[in-house]
């Protein structure tokens, strides 16, 4: 494979993450809502209840960050804190039923928004794409080894 190739991919790879950040973007502005502020709703969305941490984690922000966008979220009745029964030293971070309500509504807080777009492609299109999204993403998580010349 030639170096243009590549490049090509790389991207192509950078352009649809970025449309579809576009398209999700103008989405939730309709809501009033901030991109930081639509991938934590989607998050709890999909995962459930979390910790701050464990939010942080699963959405790839600070806590730090975090900590302001739950204190919004909380503030437009869309999230809650709630101690731990056994531990009160943990807060978990859930959706209240009016954000559960809100997230189904917003399009792009559903996983139809990105699914109904895949779903345009033939099946064996969509297929191949997981073959080969599995595979790049194996190579990705592959640890390398030091070379010979590099160990300690």
């Amino acid at each position: 494979m030639g170096e243009d190739q590549i490049n090509e991919l790389i991207f192509l790879l950078r352009q649809s993450g970025r449309r579809f950040r576009q398209q999700a973007f103008l989405e939730v502005k309709k809501y009033n809502l901030t991109v930081p502020q639509s991938i934590v709703l989607r998050t709890l969305s999909f995962e459930g209840k979390q910790s701050l941490a464990g939010l942080s984690e699963q959405a790839g922000m600070s806590t730090s960050s975090l900590s302001g966008i739950v204190d919004r979220l909380e503030g437009m009745g869309y999230l809650e804190r709630k101690r731990d029964q056994n531990d009160r030293r943990v807060v978990w971070i859930d959706l209240t039923p009016e954000g559960k309500t809100f997230v189904k509504k917003v399009p792009a807080l559903n996983p139809n928004f990105l699914k109904s777009r895949l779903l345009r492609l033939p099946p064996e299109d969509i297929e191949l794409l997981i073959l080969q999204l599995r595979k790049f993403i194996r190579i990705l998580e592959e640890t390398e080894s030091p070379s010979k010349g590099e160990e300690s």
